[in-house]
Order: C-alpha cells, then structure tokens, then sequence
C-alpha cells in the first residue's frame, strides 16, 4: 500500500485550510524540510491531525520506520518494524482510533 494518497486524502481538508489561511506549502529538498511559511516567509506550525512519514531511519532499534502525527500539544511519533505499520497506526490515531502500537 502507498501511504502517499491516504496520507494526502487525510490531510487535504488541513492542508486545503491553511492555504485559505494564506500560508503557503514551502519544500526544502536540500534540507529534507517541508512546512507552512507566511507572507513573509515566517515558518507556521503545521495544524493539528497533520500526518507526516513514513520516513525510515536505521537507528539499530530494530524499529526502523516512523510516522508523526501533529497533536494540539506538539508531535506523536511512533517507530514501527515495518513501513505498513507506520501506515496503519498514523491514519488510526489520527482519525482517533485506537492503536496497539507502543509509545516510544
């Protein structure tokens, strides 16, 4: 399973908001950065529900995938085994679903 188009059919309504907001959607390729900007490129939070991921990253956890979701008090992140973990937890727990992965 792709996460691109369920990650993005989730986040369209929040991404679609901030642009009515008039912030605009900056991608820093070099930097490996994407986030929010104002009128005067000032970085703006991204809203809350927003998912990012699944990213991979071998730390030797044995947990090399992760997922974050933005929350009204700062980021969820969770690292899962496998990419379809990352998947399937971030889509539940934003959509307020129950999720038996750990917190790590």
């Amino acid at each position: 399973m792709d996460s691109w188009p369920s990650f993005w059919t989730h986040n369209k309504p929040l991404y679609e908001d901030m642009l009515r907001k008039g912030y605009s959607f900056k991608h820093n390729k070099a930097e490996g950065l994407a986030h929010f900007v104002d009128s005067e490129s000032q970085y703006i939070d991204y809203p809350a529900g927003y998912i990012t991921g699944p990213c991979y990253q071998d730390t030797g956890s044995g947990r090399p995938w992760y997922a974050s979701i933005k929350g009204t008090d700062g980021w969820r992140q969770r690292s899962f085994t496998n990419r379809q973990e990352a998947v399937d937890w971030a889509l539940a727990a934003a959509s307020g679903g129950n999720s038996p992965a750990r917190e790590n």
